[in-house]
């Protein structure tokens, strides 16, 4: 008989079934008296169970078997008078059958559904403890898994679009695991939010990957190409070892995310460790497109810096500590390095005061010189009293110039604490040799009269208005100097 080693039967004997079995296997439990013509059996591509007599093939064992032994379970059908109450029995156990199979069937799919969700969280875990690093750092890889991101992303992303609340689980942006988790959300936030319905929407914030080369992400809903400015103004206070820190960024957005230059000076030197303001405003170099929708954005409520440039639209502000942390030693070398500043900035007022009083007292002797010896006349006598003069008034100018040219923009910016002040003293200077010049030509040039008085009111108007402000600044300073137990400032310069 063919196939009478596969194992394809089930037997149901009482309250359950067994097998598979072979036909050799069914016909020597029929000879144990284990399986009888009345037990009921299935395979494979049978519609429900029969019983093993009804079956064509399995014919041959039961006419083999002369005194079959009793039914196994009572479904054996019998004609007569209790044929109704045999029927009934039979159709019992089948019931019965079909219900045991139906939980075979719910527990294997309950089963499926466990090794389904514990595949993935498998993959999560070993992923999380980066046993899959080497493998990941495969090129061919890395290829294949950028692939299938770049096709994967965009559909998630359009089905985001439709179903809001998918965005928490489907991120416009890649994972930054250098910004904090709550700015990460709010950049995502805003990558998510539809340009049409909301209109745009900008935010930054800043990477911690290195704290002594910061620089910062941009997001926006606006398309790709839009283009921002970054101003980075470091509040003078906090900065340690710094008098002054400001710079400019650039950032243009590529799939709603845009990233700076590191944040430094043009020298590379690091920023100082402070607490700095960020301003993000419209780039001079826009689109047209992007200028028209960010004409429709509101531009941000906040007090704007001197330093930003003029009519720019600054849509967002934030601040940030830089540097690392803002712990109990930056605070104690702050304190120190306040120490050294009060130090500092009372022996540069010390010296403005006496440069002012040096500059007033040219200024003056010019005046009262040419006032005497213009009374004289300007014969041979006034002219060579005016020369001899002259030439001690340009000696001490020499040496006043001597200590200016140490002033360069770039040490009044970075190095002097009283900047500002040193820069009114070099215009101050400026206005007094003006004067002075005006006299000497007096005496050097033929002039007429009329257009020298009127240039000397000039320049006498201008060196009164330069004194006066600078005496005025720096009587702001003595007093705001005289009240301060902390940094010492420079409010009103």
């Amino acid at each position: 008989m063919e196939g009478l080693q596969e194992k394809k039967w089930f037997v149901y004997l009482q309250d359950h079934h067994e097998g598979p079995f072979s036909l050799e296997e069914l016909e020597g439990k029929m000879a144990q008296g284990h399986v009888s013509p009345q037990n009921y059996v299935w395979s494979e591509g049978m519609m429900d169970w029969e019983l093993m007599s009804s079956i064509g093939v399995l014919k041959s064992l039961v006419s083999q078997k002369q005194e079959p032994p009793a039914a196994v379970v009572p479904t054996e059908v019998t004609v007569g008078s209790e044929g109704a109450e045999q029927e009934e029995v039979q159709k019992e156990a089948q019931k019965e059958i079909k219900e045991e199979d139906k939980k075979d069937r719910r527990f294997s799919r309950i089963f499926k559904g466990f090794l389904i969700l514990l595949v993935p969280i498998l993959f999560g875990l070993v992923f999380s403890l980066g046993l899959l690093n080497p493998l990941l750092k495969v090129s061919a890889i890395q290829s294949a898994l950028q692939e299938v991101n770049n096709y994967i992303k965009p559909r998630l992303l359009s089905v985001s679009e439709k179903i809001p609340m998918l965005s928490v689980w489907i991120s416009p942006i890649p994972t930054l695991s250098d910004v904090s988790p709550e700015e990460y959300q709010e950049l995502k936030a805003v990558a998510a939010s539809p340009l049409s319905r909301e209109g745009p929407k900008v935010t930054v914030a800043l990477s911690k990957a290195d704290p002594v080369s910061p620089f910062f992400y941009i997001v926006t809903n606006l398309n790709d190409g839009a283009e921002f400015d970054v101003s980075i103004e470091g509040i003078a206070e906090t900065l340690l070892n710094q008098l002054f820190f400001s710079s400019r960024a650039h950032a243009v957005i590529s799939k709603k995310l845009g990233k700076t230059e590191i944040v430094r000076f043009l020298d590379g030197r690091p920023a100082p460790k402070g607490e700095y303001l960020i301003y993000v405003y419209e780039s001079e170099r826009q689109s047209q497109e992007i200028f028209s929708l960010l004409s429709q954005f509101e531009p941000a409520a906040v007090a704007l810096s001197a330093e930003l440039p003029k009519g720019r639209k600054v849509v967002i502000k934030k601040s940030y500590f830089i540097g690392g942390e803002k712990d109990a030693t930056y605070e104690e070398r702050l304190k120190e390095y306040h120490e050294k500043l009060r130090i500092k900035a009372s022996v540069e007022l010390d010296e403005i005061k006496q440069f002012v009083q040096t500059l007033d007292s040219q200024l003056s002797a010019s005046f009262l010189e040419f006032a005497r010896l213009r009374k004289s006349g300007s014969g041979p006598g006034p002219r060579r009293a005016w020369d001899a003069f002259h030439a001690k008034w340009q000696q001490l100018d020499e040496q006043l110039q001597n200590s200016f040219k140490k002033w360069t923009p770039e040490s009044i910016q970075n190095e002097l604490f009283y900047g500002k002040l040193y820069s009114l003293l070099q215009g101050f200077d400026q206005v007094v040799g003006r004067v002075h010049a005006v006299h000497h030509s007096y005496y050097t040039s033929k002039v007429d009269l009329k257009s020298f008085e009127i240039q000397l009111g000039e320049v006498s108007s201008q060196a009164q208005a330069a004194l006066s402000e600078l005496k005025s600044k720096v009587e702001q300073v003595e007093k705001l100097s005289s009240t301060q137990n902390g940094m010492p400032r420079r409010e009103g310069l």
